[in-house]
Parts: structure tokens; sequence; C-alpha cells
């Protein structure tokens, strides 16, 4: 289960979500948790254009695209790997006029559907999810949002252009945490506020709750630094009264843990983190 939120801020657009990973133990009959779901992403992405006439190639787009996933775990690790391996050596015939994210988004809806109709084929089960996609447009830094949602009913993929505006919001993923943070965000507008990261804050206040055990742990986060899209760990200092210790969580992975840190030895991850 998952809660993933996209939204945009002073003319950038951000995702956070959970790290709950939901599995089934068939021995038991019971649904169980781990917090270890990876489920915000970067893809590395360069697609180069061919000029047919004079058998010529140039790049046109070398940055890195944020994806979020709400959906199995499993898919999106898989979907996750197939977009990083494709788009790293997208070539495309320049035989359209549209050349802006527009065509990058429209690559992905095509990989995400050739995905789903052989998952289905190979394993009998077909998908259902929801991808949030943030990246720059080609020839400029305006940073664009879309939305790719595949229902269980259809074959197809939907895309949709999303967060036109400052302000405008979205969520998907398992609907009660979802419903919760529309009912938080609307309580937002009405008080006429601008979202910076009040977003996350909420996420953090529906993760903390009691009343949803199907999404759970530390927070993910990601946005666009400069060109690239980057994840961003979160930093929880209530973690602090437990073990002396605050927890650096990366994807679900608490990389201050003395566990993580007798695995890894010398290691540190030096990434950004969130102060929560």
């Amino acid at each position: 289960m998952t809660i993933c939120i996209a939204w945009r801020t002073n003319n950038k657009v951000k995702l956070c979500s959970d790290s709950r990973y939901s599995y089934f133990v068939k021995a038991e009959s019971k649904l169980k948790y781990a917090d270890i779901g990876a489920k915000i992403f970067e893809i590395p992405t360069q697609l180069t254009l061919h000029h047919q006439n004079v058998n010529q190639s140039k790049t046109i787009y070398n940055k890195t695209i944020g994806l979020a996933f709400a959906g199995d775990v499993t898919e999106a690790i898989l979907i996750k790997d197939i977009f990083q391996t494709l788009l790293m050596n997208a070539e495309y015939l320049d035989l359209y006029s549209q050349k802006d994210a527009m065509l990058i988004a429209k690559i992905m809806k095509g990989i995400s559907e050739y995905f789903t109709y052989h998952y289905l084929e190979g394993i009998g089960v077909n998908l259902e999810f929801t991808i949030f996609l943030v990246f720059q447009d080609i020839d400029t830094n305006y940073e664009r949002c879309f939305r790719l949602d595949k229902h269980k009913v259809e074959q197809q993929i939907k895309l949709t252009e999303i967060l036109n505006v400052d302000n405008d919001f979205d969520c998907a993923g398992s609907p009660r945490p979802c419903n919760a943070a529309f009912t938080k965000m609307n309580n937002i507008y009405s008080d006429g506020l601008p979202l910076a990261d009040r977003p996350i804050k909420i996420l953090q206040e529906i993760i903390s709750s009691s009343g949803y055990d199907e999404i759970g742990g530390s927070i993910q986060a990601g946005e666009i630094k400069e060109t690239n899209f980057k994840v961003i760990g979160s930093l929880n200092n209530s973690d602090y009264s437990k073990s002396n210790r605050i927890s650096y969580n990366v994807m679900g992975i608490n990389t201050a843990d003395a566990n993580f840190i007798k695995c890894v030895g010398d290691y540190t991850y030096n990434g950004s983190f969130l102060d929560l």
C-alpha cells in the first residue's frame, strides 16, 4: 500500500511518499508490513534526435527525471529499472514537430504500456498503479509534472499533465489516506496559505496517526536541483530519545542505524535530508 503526493510551490514541483511495503503471508493468512519500500526514484535520461536526411544525431535532453510510484513495490522496482536502461539510450527520429517534455512523457507512457501488457501475458496479473513524473522541459528550466494511470479493467495507460499552476496538489495510492490528505489540503486552501512544504507535514501527520496501517515508515521526497531530480531522505529527531541517535532515512533505510553501520563499515550516504 502507498501514498504518493505531488505538488507545485514557487514554480517548483515536489514529490513525497511513505515507505511501507505490504505483503501477504500465505502460511499465516495474514497481511504483513515492512517499511523498506522504495517509491521515489531518479531516472537519468539522455534523448538523442536522429536526423534521417543527413544521418546525424544530436543530444537534445540530458537531465534526470523524478518518478514516484503508487502501487506494488515489486512492480515499481521492475518498471524503474526498465526506464533507467531505456531512457539512458533513447533516440528519436526527427519526424515530429513536438520536441518538449510531452514527447518524453509519451515515450514513458509507451514503455509502461508495453511492460504491463507483457506482465499480464507472462504472469497473468493485470496491474494497477499511478506514476508521477517530474522533469524540466527540453529547451527551458520550467518544471512539468505528468501522471500515468493504469487501471485493472483497462489495458491502456492514461497520460495527463497536472500541477499547471502554483499550489496545485495531487495524491495517489491507498484511498483512505489519500482522502485524508485531500481533506487536510482543502483546509490549507481555505486558509489561503501557500503550500511550501506543507504536504510533507500532512503526510507525516497521516503516517503518525493510528488509523492507517496500510501506510507507514519514513518519508521519501524529491525535487529538481538545478537540472536534475534528486531523492531526498528524512531526518527524524523523534528517534533520538529511543536510541540516542537521530535516524537518517533514505528509501526506508536508516543509514544511522548501528546494524547498517556494522554492515557497510566506513560507507556514508552524503545526500540531502528533510529535517522533520
